[in-house]
């Protein structure tokens, strides 16, 4: 028998982590003046252009893998197009942006969507000025995984409204809190020594603030049960706190007592929130499942653990922010919805 051939094959990538990687691409289409005042005044004989290879772009990018061969399909989560006209040289630029929570990167999707706008512009312009040009089709800006952020040589931020930027990793997301009291306790050792920065405290008080909550308290305390149960009991009975959000100590290590303590203090456990933060961990880490994240109910209280990394805090409030306003809710016995809420 003969050696099987082949001569391509997609790029294995089963071993590899998601993560939240993100492209941004463009290209320029060139035309005439009558065609260019035509396009900026919506009167080409086809209709309007713009909305159209808006459109064209979007589904171009989500059906990358079906035209590019070896390209892995990807479930994009986001994925904008826009433009700017150029009336001094009578060009368009074409921008297009994709994001998702994958193995692999984005660009390839990116650069569909601008060659799909750009198509659909050609197509529908190619009627009054068949003399049109396509060109600096390129990948702006990419971002994620193991090479982190890179930038295009060539690339400058452009001065315009529809310019596109890479969110930032650290973009937090919000929740109608309005009218809720809350806590913020980071459990570290090293940020209680002063050798560490206390990002992720930073963060989960930053996300109350940006949803209306009232926080009532911060501090930062050493991996110790006393100091962590010292600082609950003071939120429940004197604060009157509804909410108290621990960042650290939910790991594995001897230091790690976290979990225990808060389960020590809670009357009643609320499993569910600790598996939904160790499942939706899985897009972001291999090791989401060592993670030892609890919640429960201490009174009327909330009480929520999250692991110490800013990354994982981040990505955890995503995740929480569409249960928060509902059990906030339910623990204080209030059944009634909340037009307010988002959940």
């Amino acid at each position: 028998m003969s050696t099987p051939i082949h001569h391509y094959n997609m790029i294995d990538i089963a071993n590899k982590t998601a993560s939240k990687r993100t492209a941004i691409a463009q290209g320029i289409i060139s035309m005439d003046d009558h065609a260019f005042r035509c396009i900026e005044t919506n009167s080409l004989p086809k209709g309007n252009v713009l909305a159209l290879a808006e459109v064209a772009g979007i589904t171009a990018a989500k059906n990358a893998s079906s035209t590019i061969l070896l390209c892995h399909p990807l479930p994009l989560d986001y994925v904008r197009v826009s433009f700017a006209l150029n009336s001094s040289d009578c060009s368009i630029l074409a921008i297009c942006e994709a994001s998702a929570i994958a193995k692999t990167g984005v660009e390839m999707e990116a650069l569909a969507g601008v060659s799909g706008a750009l198509l659909a512009i050609y197509d529908l312009t190619k009627g009054v000025c068949p003399d049109l040009n396509i060109s600096d089709v390129r990948l702006n800006i990419k971002k994620g995984g193991k090479s982190g952020t890179w930038t295009h040589p060539k690339y400058t931020a452009p001065d315009n409204s529809c310019a596109l930027t890479v969110k930032s990793d650290t973009e937090l997301p919000s929740c109608n809190l309005q009218g809720i009291s809350a806590a913020v306790l980071t459990i570290s050792d090293s940020v209680s020594q002063g050798t560490a920065i206390d990002k992720s405290g930073e963060i989960l008080n930053s996300f109350l603030n940006g949803s209306k909550a009232t926080v009532v308290a911060k501090s930062t305390v050493a991996d110790e049960p006393k100091q962590i149960l010292d600082f609950i009991d003071n939120c429940t009975t004197i604060k009157a706190a509804d909410l108290i959000l621990t960042t650290g100590g939910t790991g594995i290590s001897s230091r790690d007592i976290t979990p225990e303590t808060i389960a020590q203090t809670c009357n009643r456990l609320i499993p569910g929130i600790g598996e939904l933060l160790r499942q939706s961990g899985q897009k972001y880490s291999k090791y989401s499942h060592i993670s030892r994240s609890v919640a429960g109910l201490k009174g009327k209280t909330l009480i929520i653990s999250l692991p110490g990394s800013p990354s994982a805090v981040t990505e955890a409030l995503y995740e929480l922010i569409n249960i928060l306003p509902h059990s906030l809710r339910m623990a204080r016995d209030n059944t009634k919805h909340d037009k307010n809420s988002q959940e």
